[in-house]
């Protein structure tokens, strides 16, 4: 996800949103559920080191990357559509 150090993100595309009772799987999201995040920190994660060898033809490469990483916080989980006591199995004492 984009946005600098410090910024709040509203992620919109949740696949599922649970409680202690019941839980949801969306088909393919759950309508009108969002999970609110802020942006912590953006660096580049562990090196990965690509080695490619032909044996027996003395040939051999070494090539690497890191991959860039955005970590982020929860601060708010809103659900949407999603009422436990309209959920299948929810509600049920």
């Amino acid at each position: 996800p984009g946005g600098g150090v410090g910024e709040t993100l509203e992620l919109d595309d949740v696949l599922l949103v649970g409680s202690a009772t019941a839980t949801v799987v969306g088909r393919p999201t759950v309508p009108d559920a969002r999970v609110v995040c802020a942006v912590e920190e953006q660096t580049k994660d562990a090196k990965v080191v690509v080695f490619k060898k032909r044996r027996r033809q003395n040939s051999r490469r070494r090539n690497g990357h890191r991959r860039k990483v955005t970590l982020l916080r929860v601060l708010d989980i809103v659900p949407g559509a999603f009422d436990v006591a309209a959920a299948p199995g929810g509600g049920d004492t």
